[in-house]
């Protein structure tokens, strides 16, 4: 194994110049992004901060066995995500892009170790050093024990991050896929929608009962053959006196990390010295799809509004952009309904009522990122899709079929689901009518929105480098029309909630059977009115239009 320590001094300098260039390079949206990593770099410290904090204070101030436990749960769980957050998050980075390597006069084992320390300069490797600096912090009862504790640190760092980096690289093809991408997106919208539901699980970390299962040892048992137990095992022997056992403990972590490393380094080989031939694909002719006849919604629906639904309902299969967001229309109302029924089970009389009153609220505001910039969804197809001799009314009207059905659909899934669990079947109809009311003043509002004031839809992208910037050009000015498109929508939409909200507040329920027609009649003319406005001006405003769109 042949290293030369002046190699891998330029490989650290290169990796710092990399680093620094994402802060200083010159370019369009690059004061945005820089922006962007700031503010990434600031929560990543706050939250790093925070656990190390509870990590120290469990640690250090827990009586033995209980904090040991804790240290087997915190570093198997640093472990697992460390491997499994990346695959999601995948993006190509400069810093270990070993192509751009290759030429140089550099050994394997420089080259592995020059790119396994340039991972300190990665922005998620300044948390993750935080955390195990309160490891050490927590465990140094004496001299002896902080070194101990220090050396375990710098093996389950090593292990750590040749492990990750040999399953990204094994897994390289595999990544770079289309349906692997697709289902990333997907993935990290689940994962979104999980934090108010850390609380439960906070909740029960601080119960007797989870203390009485760390006084048990009910974790380690099992946890101590991963290698982020074996480290824990060790730190466990040393704190007990036993430090030729917690040595002993260290080699099969430090085994593991050099296994690694001869694994990740022969991945890359493999694929550095292999011809880069792609598989190539035989592109078939198909012959251009006729537009079905679609039943009895074919025969409702104009043709042209038709044929722009079925356009549409592919865009949200295909794209996994759009499908992350109809996945977040789809969650928002279920999570609001699960938690607020756990959150008021022991009041169902009181707020209950609300309950059936602001589901269909909530559903008719997940409509809002499908409507209000509705013609930014096309990107560059816009262009394309302006050319058609299509009439404008059934433009909007096409796109609005999709976000009402969605609506719709969810209303009678949803609403239904809440009767049941509230017991207000009184409250089923007029609801569901204000529900619908709603969808139509929100879809609507979207297509005044999407005339007036269209934005190009910036396409998502995994990984932390590229995630800063999907927000960097007009970022301040496309939150601030975002926010005043919700607000109107709300503004309007608020005669329709308070026409079913204040019948129930003062217990006149017979007012229901006047106040739900007329707010659905007044959505209607909303609609109507709005749209046929948007439409009259959505001709002489498509050059503005796909200027800021395609541009």
């Amino acid at each position: 194994m042949l290293i030369h320590g002046d190699k891998l001094r330029w490989l650290l300098w290169l990796r710092w110049k990399l680093f620094l260039r994402a802060f200083t390079r010159k370019g369009k949206g690059q004061g945005g992004q820089i922006i962007g990593m700031a503010i990434f770099l600031i929560f990543l410290l706050i939250i790093a901060f925070a656990f190390s904090a509870l990590i120290f204070n469990t640690t250090r101030f827990l009586p033995a066995p209980a904090n040991i436990e804790v240290l087997f749960l915190v570093l198997s769980s640093i472990y697992v995500f460390w491997i499994i957050f990346p695959l999601l998050e995948f993006n190509m980075n400069e810093g270990l892009d070993l192509s751009k390597l290759a030429t140089f006069p550099l050994t394997r084992w420089e080259l592995m170790f020059g790119l396994l320390a340039s991972t300190l300069l990665d922005l998620p490797t300044f948390g993750l050093l935080i955390l195990l600096g309160s490891v050490i912090a927590g465990m140094a009862t004496s001299l002896p024990m902080a070194l101990f504790t220090l050396l375990a640190m710098i093996v389950f760092y090593f292990q750590l991050i040749g492990t990750s980096q040999f399953v990204l690289t094994a897994l390289m093809r595999v990544l770079q896929s289309r349906r692997f991408r697709d289902l990333g997106v997907l993935l990290i919208v689940l994962v979104s929608f999980t934090g108010y539901f850390a609380q439960f699980l906070f909740r029960g970390l601080a119960s007797s009962s989870f203390l009485n299962l760390l006084n048990q040892q009910t974790f380690s048992p099992y946890l101590q053959w991963l290698p982020s137990g074996m480290v824990c095992r060790a730190i466990e022997q040393a704190n007990a006196g036993n430090w030729g056992s917690g040595f002993l403990w260290l080699l099969a972590p430090l085994a593991i990390g050099f296994v690694a490393l001869y694994l990740w380094q022969s991945v890359v080989e493999k694929g550095l010295v292999a011809p880069d031939v792609e598989k190539q694909r035989k592109h078939q002719h198909k012959e251009v799809d006729t537009v079905p006849a679609g039943g009895l919604l074919g025969r409702l629906v104009p043709g042209q509004a038709y044929a722009v639904l079925l356009k549409d309902m592919r865009y949200i299969r295909r794209d996994p952009q759009i499908t992350a967001l109809l996945l977040q229309a789809i969650l928002l109302p279920i999570f609001a309904i699960v938690v607020s029924f756990l959150n008021i089970g022991n009041n169902p009389t009181g707020l209950n009522v609300w309950l059936m009153i602001f589901t269909p609220l909530v559903i008719a505001l997940t409509l809002y990122r499908f409507s209000y910039n509705a013609l930014g969804f096309e990107r560059a197809s816009l262009t394309t899709l302006f050319l058609f001799p299509l009439r404008p009314m059934q433009l909007l009207w096409g796109k609005n079929l999709v976000a009402f059905g969605i609506g719709l659909i969810e209303l009678l899934i949803m609403l239904p689901i809440a009767t049941f669990l509230t017991r207000n079947w009184d409250l089923f109809v007029p609801s569901l009518v204000s529900g619908i009311a709603a969808i139509l003043i929100i879809v609507g509002c979207g297509n005044a929105s999407s005339v007036f004031f269209p934005q190009k839809w910036k396409e998502l992208r995994r990984g932390m480098q590229t995630s800063t910037g999907t927000t960097s050009e007009a970022g301040c000015l496309r939150a601030l029309m975002s926010l005043g498109a919700l607000i109107a929508m709300v503004a309007l939409t608020a005669p329709v909630a308070l026409g079913t909200a204040l019948p129930v507040l003062f217990h006149a329920q017979w007012i229901l059977a006047l106040s739900v027609p007329l707010g659905l009649a007044y959505s209607m003319i909303i609609y109507v009115g709005v749209t046929r406005f948007a439409g009259a001006r959505l001709v002489k405003r498509m050059p503005e239009i796909l200027e800021a769109v395609t541009k």
